[in-house]
């Protein structure tokens, strides 16, 4: 069942809109992609900007509490991985922010230039699905809330079957 939105209908004047503008309250929770907080070249582009640790990066983040960013997402292995894992839970017990999801990386390296878990070279494939469950196996231990996958280069209108 659709939320009801019938509210937002009600029609206001420049001045009834200021003045609810300058009384309502918004609860803001936002998440953001650690990969946002330092440059980093990608199929799409050269770095542009600081390159920044994945320590730095958190740093800025736990400065973002306050204008309600209250979790984090990141890739697998290249931000978050079992030899940084201990630095995410100790970031989240000590801000509040938690790490909502490990995103295998299954688009940036060459190795997927042609697809990752719908490959059709096997080695490829199955490098796609280990990425994959120990992605799943992080984000279970940290509790996150779901596993985000970006397909990449396999598309939307590939065929995926995965047997973990």
């Amino acid at each position: 069942m659709l939320e009801n939105t019938s509210y937002q209908m009600k029609r206001r004047s420049i001045d009834e809109l200021i003045q609810h503008l300058k009384t309502f309250e918004l609860d803001l929770k936002f998440s953001v992609g650690i990969w946002y907080f330092s440059d980093h070249p990608s199929r799409f582009h050269a770095p542009l900007g600081e390159k920044r640790s994945i320590e730095e990066r958190l740093e800025v983040i736990a400065k973002l509490k306050d204008y309600g960013v209250c979790a984090l997402e990141a890739h697998y292995p290249n931000e978050i991985n079992e030899d940084n894992l201990d630095l995410y839970k100790k970031f989240s017990k000590d801000t509040g922010i938690k790490v909502l999801s490990v995103i295998p990386n299954l688009f940036y390296e060459s190795d997927f230039e042609f697809s990752s878990l719908a490959s059709p070279i096997e080695e490829v494939r199955k490098k796609a699905i280990e990425r994959l469950k120990t992605s799943l196996m992080l984000n279970k231990e940290l509790d996150c809330e779901f596993c985000i996958i970006w397909p990449g280069g396999d598309g939307y209108e590939n065929n995926l079957e995965l047997t973990l």
